[in-house]
């Protein structure tokens, strides 16, 4: 009988820990296919770079030519990893652009080419204006034009500070905020009035003309999705803490004073209460409203004691008052003839991009420290630098908010910053998920993102090894899907939810199957070692 009962523990104990050992395997070691994505891997290899390219266009003027000030250049791009070439200025697709400093019209598509190749232009003058060793004019896409004389080539100092101004127009950007981070993006803009019926076409009066090409530079940087909406008597007015102006002729509100009720009628506002696709990832909002107030009504800014129709409000977008007129109407139509709210919305986007809002500012960041500045005209500007002066003037940017050039650094920065967000994550993803769960439940869907994000890391990474050059816009694309999709990963609720638990948690569930069969065996062994 004894030797039975012995002959039985020894059985259910070989039972038991067989079941138990593949039961601890399964559960903490067959892991679903999470762990085939190493991040290390991708760490071997260093990510696709932007390409930069430039072409330095020369003239032959009576058997004088610049081309060994072109030279000079390429040999300087070269230096600093830049592709270039010289060639005759026959070759330069715009060579005959009619009059002198006069800037050339760019198409859309050609600035918003993220793979553009950026022209400089050299044109030979008998004189510069202003008497100064060289003009430069930069235009709103991607050219820059130097007027230059036949003797520009004896001045060392006039020749480094061409080519620090072209590395300065073309390269030199601070970068985006990484705190400015948008994936995804909702652009509304609404249009509301206190008690007026209020209406637009905001395709034909306010897109089309004004705001199509920022749109177009938005689609390359964000994933975003544009809407409108009209509020008649919204009465936002009521909302607001007012003053009298100065004059006593009309109210002024201070955007600081303003309460709870305010801010709150303004999200409200602009808030998108559209239904979108499903989504884990929170999607930032960009809101232009334009609001019809009964009667004159200004914003006060106590920094400059000045009053501006328009105000920013972080986490929103800018809030604009329109002007009603001496004789209001019951009816209130904003067309394309009252948009010099436009401008506002410009300043507000190039800040939130991390670019100058005036074209003062701008050229200023085109300088050093000990150039002098005078201001001859609007866009207009003489330069004094240590040995060297020249004048400048600066055009319009092409695409209203952005010049071309700007928004390759844009494009570039944001590259850096989504594949820089996108490792991070998918490396918290890859190795926090396993260590920090115990019956390991990988959806189908966070396994989907994670595969999506890993595979356009890969291609970044070139770890196929088959050497092909990826486009600028591919690159930005591949970066900002793999954010995206680790964003999603990480937002995955059907994961997360079902296996972060306490270690206390951890042994209450394996306590629950162990216990039952262990405690009976243990006993009856303990019993019989006794006897």
């Amino acid at each position: 009988m004894k030797s039975q009962r012995l002959l039985l523990l020894c059985y259910f104990a070989v039972a038991l820990t067989a079941f138990y050992s593949m039961y601890y395997y399964k559960v903490k070691h067959d892991k679903p296919s999470m762990l085939a994505y190493n991040v290390e891997n991708l760490l071997l290899k260093p990510p696709v770079t932007f390409s930069r390219k430039c072409k330095v266009y020369f003239t032959d003027h009576n058997g004088v030519s610049n081309k060994p000030l072109a030279d000079h250049i390429i040999n300087r791009l070269h230096a600093d990893g830049i592709e270039g070439g010289a060639h005759d200025i026959s070759l330069f697709r715009h060579a005959n652009t009619p009059g002198i400093y006069t800037a050339v019209e760019e198409s859309y598509d050609d600035m918003l080419d993220l793979s553009k190749t950026f022209s400089i232009v050299l044109r030979h003058v008998a004189t510069t204006s202003h008497k100064g060793d060289f003009d430069v004019l930069v235009n709103g896409g991607s050219v820059i034009t130097f007027y230059v004389t036949d003797g520009i080539m004896r001045s060392k100092l006039a020749v480094a500070k061409i080519y620090d101004l072209i590395n300065a127009v073309f390269f030199k950007y601070a970068g985006m905020p990484p705190t400015n981070l948008k994936p995804l993006l909702d652009i509304n803009f609404s249009l509301l009035s206190d008690d007026k019926r209020v209406m637009w076409n905001i395709k034909e009066d306010i897109v089309s003309p004004y705001i199509h090409p920022i749109i177009s530079a938005f689609s390359i940087f964000y994933d975003i999705n544009v809407h409108s909406r009209t509020i008649s008597g919204a009465n936002l007015t009521k909302r607001m803490k007012l003053k009298k102006s100065q004059s006593g002729d009309h109210s002024v509100a201070d955007l600081q004073e303003q309460g709870a009720d305010f801010y709150d009628m303004v999200d409200r506002v602009a808030a998108i209460e559209v239904a979108t696709v499903d989504s884990s990832i929170y999607r930032h909002m960009l809101a232009f409203i334009c609001h019809v107030p009964h009667k004159k009504l200004m914003f006060y800014d106590k920094l400059t004691n000045k009053e501006t129709d328009s105000v920013s409000i972080n986490g929103i977008g800018i809030l604009s008052l329109l002007d009603i007129g001496e004789h209001p109407e019951e009816e209130y139509v904003l067309n394309h003839e009252k948009v010099p709210l436009v401008s506002s919305w410009v300043t507000h986007l190039r800040k939130m991009h991390n670019l100058p809002t005036t074209m003062t500012e701008t050229l200023i960041g085109f300088l050093t420290a000990d150039d002098e500045v005078t201001v001859l005209s609007e866009g207009h500007y003489s330069i004094k630098a240590p040995g060297v002066s020249y004048s400048m003037k600066l055009s319009q940017p092409g695409l209203v908010a952005f010049y071309g050039f700007e928004v390759s650094k844009i494009a570039e920065s944001l590259y850096k910053l989504y594949l820089k967000a996108a490792m991070t994550n998918m490396e918290r993803v890859v190795r926090s998920i396993p260590s920090m769960t115990i019956i390991m439940n990988v959806s189908q869907r966070t396994l989907h993102h994670v595969q999506q994000a890993y595979e356009a890391l890969s291609e970044i990474h070139d770890m196929k090894g088959d050497g092909s050059q990826l486009s600028n816009m591919r690159l930005l694309l591949l970066a900002r899907s793999a954010f995206k999709s680790t964003l999603e990963a990480m937002g995955d609720h059907e994961t997360y939810a079902k296996n972060v638990i306490s270690n206390e948690h951890a042994l209450a569930v394996f306590m629950c199957d162990f216990f039952p069969f262990v405690f009976p065996l243990l006993v009856n062994t303990i019993k019989l070692l006794m006897h």
